[in-house]
């Protein structure tokens, strides 16, 4: 409201200017308070676009790094899936080398049985 009563006011001194009359004191400080104000004006847009600008760089940074972190949770989970699988197979692998071992202690514990029948004989 004030900005435009200070508009309107400039725009009157300003018609005054132009027929060649002389401005007051009170006249010449509304023309440097309406400069100053189109000024700040001016400054206010400038920061506006500057912050929408920054807000915008960021926002895409942002973006491009929760994409990278997506990227990166997906390798590190495709590397762990791949891992149970390997350690699926080390499973299998250790089970079958334990019912080797196993057999193994069977045919030993038979052969302890065929030497020491043999030796009391």
């Amino acid at each position: 409201m004030l900005d435009i009563a200070v508009r309107e006011a400039v725009e009157r001194i300003l018609a005054e200017v132009r027929e060649g009359k002389k401005l007051t004191d009170s006249e010449v400080t509304l023309l440097l308070v309406g400069e100053l104000a189109r000024r700040v004006d001016e400054l206010r847009d400038s920061l506006n676009r500057r912050i929408d600008e920054l807000k915008d760089g960021l926002n895409r940074r942002v973006d491009d790094s929760r994409d990278m972190v997506v990227t990166v949770v997906k390798a590190l989970e495709k590397r762990i899936e791949g891992l149970e699988d390997r350690i699926e197979g080390l499973e299998g692998r250790v089970g079958a080398l334990e019912g080797r071992v196993g057999g193994l202690r069977v045919r030993l514990g038979g052969l302890e049985l065929r030497f020491l029948r043999s030796s009391l004989m």
